[in-house]
């Protein structure tokens, strides 16, 4: 799948960012998702938008830019190795698993 892409993948393990081809747009999809269809959801550029998975603001207008044409989101305990000099985290918080998705919050009242 490598072939596929026009830069290498980015943003972070748990959730990476897909620049393709165009000439490989509709298959990378497709491969993608047999492959890591268990482990990751794959969203578009739009579907990203659509279902606002980065907030409801306004999107930054380097957003397209800057987001891949697809980003996989981890659903599993898996992430994507990039690079062999990628540091190695004891924990993530980018992927979409419940104990990721669960931040505590703690309110302090000053009187």
């Amino acid at each position: 799948m490598m072939e596929m892409l026009r830069l290498p993948i980015s943003v972070e393990a748990r959730a990476s960012a897909f620049y393709v081809k165009k000439e490989f747009l509709h298959e990378f999809e497709e491969r993608f998702n047999r492959n890591f269809g268990k482990d990751f959801l794959l969203f578009s550029a739009e579907e990203m938008l659509e279902k606002q998975i980065f907030g409801d603001g306004v999107p930054h207008k380097k957003f397209r830019e800057l987001s891949g044409d697809y980003l996989a989101v981890g659903i599993s305990d898996k992430g994507f190795a990039y690079s062999e000099n990628l540091p190695m985290f004891r924990s993530n918080h980018a992927g979409m698993t419940e104990q990721e998705m669960m931040v505590p919050l703690i309110v302090v009242e000053r009187p």
